[in-house]
């Protein structure tokens, strides 16, 4: 289960601090930094989904991570 913080809105877990220094955007191969109050949005059934991503602001994509595994694939990040 995500991290709440006090106004109850869940957060992903960030990836490792030395994972995140190795990443790249797949789109355009500039940096990344993780947003820890970037937010998903709602799932189908209109849930909110936790906060945070991998965000690459040259493509202005963001990237969702799972379990502190970030998801690079360009074909699933959502634009911003």
């Amino acid at each position: 289960m995500a991290p709440t913080s006090e106004q109850g809105t869940a957060h992903v877990l960030p990836p490792d601090e030395r994972l995140l220094k190795l990443l790249v955007c797949p789109v355009t191969g500039g940096p990344v930094h993780f947003d820890a109050d970037f937010d998903n949005g709602s799932d189908s059934q209109g849930n909110p989904l936790p906060r945070g991503a991998i965000i690459s602001p040259q493509a202005r994509l963001a990237f969702r991570v799972e379990e502190t595994i970030p998801i690079m694939l360009a074909d699933e990040a959502r634009p911003f």
